[in-house]
């Protein structure tokens, strides 16, 4: 899928990452610094990692049979229901989605989706924004994409925009998958306008280690807090979508339903499909449960495993 937007569109505020002080212009396939070149492919996208995507992408003709399964399940049954009552804990992803929903009503002009994967937020943007999707294709390695590529490769903690040329930011889920989130906000703080919003979902006390090895962080409100106001973010929402009962359940489910034992072996792999569709039986009674418990009982917001805020840079 190519991007409606062009690297034509945002040349003027890109920066060379290497080199922040040098403009940028386009020459033939490529974007060019005084230093340093970047090639668009033929997706569009402007690659500033120099990445040789024919050694990253997987080849369907040599991956394993493992592999090939844990995609097929993946694609075929977690993705489809994982917001949903279906999934353990999924009422709390559901509500996340919301939330991000009505944030986004109120964004407009140059728009960042950091961390972007397969670009799910762009159908909910409105007509007067230009959405820039940015990822990291040597993810690619753990979780290919088949259909959409980013407008631009890079590094999060390298972000290769000038100073305060943004207008929003979304970033769902991506902080604990950096090494450093003090820069990734640090960097968002930089290319974000006077202004400009940050509309960020993150893990919060108890959400379980995912998308191993590469999960170093969770944070409770007061590291996000603490992280927003030290770069100059003032927050002008923050919300819970999966408070302690509901995030409870999430953990119970991941333990259960997600564990890694079924990646060992192809047969393992084959003992997860009978656990799986009991769960699609018990999680809609088990959400609801824990969604009522959530109500009855007072929080006092400790206990949650996805926070989310919404913050303006001063």
């Amino acid at each position: 899928m190519k991007n409606d937007t062009t690297v034509e569109e945002i040349i003027n505020i890109l920066t060379d990452p290497e080199f922040p002080d040098k403009n940028m212009w386009i020459e033939e396939n490529f974007v060019v610094s005084s230093k340093n070149k970047y090639c668009i492919d033929n997706t569009g996208m402007v690659d500033f990692l120099h990445i040789d995507r024919e050694n990253v992408t997987t080849d369907s003709k040599n991956v394993s049979i493992l592999f090939k399964l844990n995609n097929w399940y993946n694609n075929e049954f977690e993705q489809r229901i994982a917001h949903t009552i279906f999934a353990g804990g999924g009422v709390g992803l559901l509500v996340l989605n919301k939330k991000i929903r009505l944030w986004l009503q109120q964004v407009e002009g140059i728009f960042l989706d950091v961390g972007c994967g397969d670009q799910k937020w762009k159908k909910y943007m409105p007509d007067n924004i230009k959405y820039v999707p940015i990822d990291y294709l040597p993810a690619v390695e753990s979780c290919p994409w088949k259909d959409s590529y980013p407008l631009v490769n890079a590094d999060a903690l390298k972000l290769p925009f000038k100073n305060g040329t943004v207008d929003a930011i979304l970033n769902v889920f991506v902080l604990e998958h950096v090494k450093s989130p003090e820069i990734l906000i640090k960097e968002f703080s930089r290319v974000l306008k006077s202004g400009g919003v940050l509309l960020l979902a993150g893990p919060g006390d108890l959400l379980m280690t995912h998308g191993e090895p590469h999960n170093y962080f969770n944070m409770t409100k007061y590291a996000y807090q603490l992280l927003l106001e030290k770069f100059e973010m003032e927050i002008v929402e923050e919300y819970f979508p999966s408070k302690f009962w509901m995030s409870i359940f999430n953990a119970v489910y991941s333990k259960i339903v997600r564990n890694d034992f079924y990646n060992r072996t192809p047969l393992h792999k084959l003992f997860q499909i009978p656990v799986f569709i009991v769960s699609l039986i018990l999680s809609p009674i088990f959400n609801i449960i824990a969604y009522i418990l959530d109500l009855i009982t007072p929080f006092n917001k400790k206990g949650y495993s996805a926070y989310m805020v919404l913050a303006r840079k001063k």
